[in-house]
């Protein structure tokens, strides 16, 4: 797409827009990794339990067995937890409204044509005003930029949670289902000696 003014030297209006997005694509493949070790943490420590069980002549200590399976049980309910965290999807279609009437606030798009009901009022911009319309968007859902992880309990209001806060809670997510995780094998550990 040529410049605002015409030339094809890039604006950096859309300069700003690939970086927007570019960004938020980054967020989005970290929330993905996080949540996808999610499953198999409860699943591995699962199949350890198993092995542990079935092929011991003996158990010295059951009661660090049971204790194994206990936290086990919470490692499923942490993980089943932080798995359900909505989407991105949920989280924009939450901001969507708000930001489409402040949209239509500042820049008054034209009316779509007659006949074509499944336009938005952001096709109705012109080149400059949909790249700061669009810009505005991606900097709403990421969130002010923060300096720290933060642990974060899981959480499905999306009123005032940003792209950040998600990708903070899935982390929480993996790092409390690791501990649980290692605690698990410690306890099986234990009950062998």
């Amino acid at each position: 797409m040529p410049g605002s003014r015409g030339d094809d030297d890039p604006s950096a209006l859309r300069l700003a827009h690939e970086q927007a997005v570019k960004e938020r694509d980054r967020v989005r493949d970290a929330r993905g990794f996080f949540a996808r070790q999610l499953g198999p943490l409860p699943a591995f420590a699962g199949i350890s339990a198993a092995l542990v069980g079935a092929f011991s002549n003996k158990i010295e200590r059951p009661l660090w067995l049971w204790l194994a399976l206990v936290v086990l049980l919470l490692l499923i309910v942490v993980s089943v937890f932080y798995s359900w965290l909505p989407a991105y999807r949920h989280l924009r279609a939450e901001n969507e409204d708000e930001w489409r009437t402040w949209l239509e606030e500042r820049f008054q798009p034209k009316a779509p044509p007659e006949g074509s009901k499944k336009l938005k009022a952001e096709d109705m911009l012109d080149p400059e005003q949909w790249y700061i319309a669009q810009i505005e968007l991606e900097r709403r859902l990421y969130g002010l930029p923060r300096k720290k992880n933060r642990l974060m309990l899981p959480s499905w209001k999306l009123k005032g949670a940003d792209l950040q806060d998600q990708l903070d809670r899935e982390r929480t997510g993996l790092i409390g289902a690791q501990v649980l995780f290692l605690v698990v094998i410690g306890f099986l550990l234990a009950a062998r000696l």
